[in-house]
């Protein structure tokens, strides 16, 4: 009797043991289940995060760069508003219209002068007409002159003749001997005609420019009206 007493309290002992032994080995399952998904949720959150940072960035680039584009946009459109006298450097291909009431037109030329060949080098680019006479198509030129402080003609030249539109383009270049000391007491006059078909040409308007006004040196883009 009391060995089978043994062997029963044996066999519970075990039973308990093996009982304790698999609810270890299940809590051991359950906490690298619940860690894992705890890992894969701090994965996802930091993928949300991230994403949620670069939206941030990509909202302020935009930002920044919107702001840039509405500052260009504000430039350029100060920028246009100037009159092409107003803009020494400005493009010979703006097309501007003279609006004053009575003027002739205008006229886009520069001027240069290389004091080592002693040569003024002059370049007649566009001109400009009121609106209108785009409608009576001419044969337009212009015709330049360097004049003496006495208004004697010390050279002179002219263009190729361009149909007359809005703004025809001459874009032609010529050099005139001159020497340094003289050639600021010089005068330029530029004088453009033009010729109806079947009549005579005519002196649109003209220009004359003292050398002594003019940076020499720089090279740069002027404009006159025409008187």
């Amino acid at each position: 009797t009391g060995a089978t007493t043994l062997i029963l309290v044996g066999m519970i002992i075990v039973f308990l043991v093996f009982i304790c032994l698999i609810m270890f080995i299940q809590k051991l399952r359950r906490q690298r289940i619940e860690a894992k998904v705890q890992e894969d949720v701090n994965n996802e959150f930091t993928k949300t995060e991230m994403k949620e940072k670069e939206l941030d960035n990509y909202k302020a680039i935009s930002a920044i760069n919107d702001q840039l584009l509405r500052s260009l946009i504000q430039s350029v459109s100060k920028l246009e508003l100037k009159q092409p006298h107003e803009l020494s450097t400005s493009s010979f291909m703006q097309t501007e219209s003279a609006s004053t009431s009575g003027n002739l037109g205008q006229l886009w030329f520069s001027i240069y002068y290389d004091y080592t060949k002693g040569v003024l080098k002059l370049s007649i680019l566009h001109a400009s007409y009121p609106p209108g006479h785009s409608d009576n198509p001419a044969d337009v030129w212009v015709e330049c002159c360097v004049l003496t402080p006495l208004n004697t003609v010390m050279a002179d030249t002219r263009t190729t003749s361009r149909k007359a539109t809005v703004a025809p383009v001459f874009n032609q270049a010529f050099t005139f001997k001159a020497r340094a000391d003289e050639v600021r007491q010089c005068l330029l006059r530029l004088t453009l005609y033009d010729q109806q078909p079947k009549k005579s040409e005519k002196a649109v308007g003209s220009i004359i420019v003292p050398l002594s006004s003019l940076d020499l040196d720089a090279g740069v883009t002027l404009s006159r009206i025409l008187h």
